[in-house]
């Protein structure tokens, strides 16, 4: 099975059909998300941009996202959570 193939099939959980997203728009530092809120704003609103919105770190607490990726070193998020309990 090809490649686009596997990510276009539907995908089942719990008794409920889930397709992948055609369109996910990733946020992390930097210029991604400057050109997420342009466009975004341009088109009048994230679903007339993408399916899903993912991102990275902290990004999270300020987007509304469908799903964060923690990505810095577990040591220094041991260190932060010491630091502010």
């Amino acid at each position: 099975m090809s490649r686009k193939r596997q990510i276009s099939r539907s995908v089942k959980g719990k008794g409920a059909e889930h397709r992948a997203p055609a369109h996910v728009a990733i946020l992390a530092l930097g210029p991604s998300v400057t050109q997420y809120l342009e466009i975004t704003k341009r088109l009048g609103g994230r679903a007339k941009f993408c399916d899903e919105v993912w991102t990275i770190n902290a990004l999270g607490d300020v987007f509304a996202c469908d799903k964060i990726f923690h990505m810095d070193d577990v040591r220094v998020q041991e260190i932060r959570a010491q630091a502010d309990p």
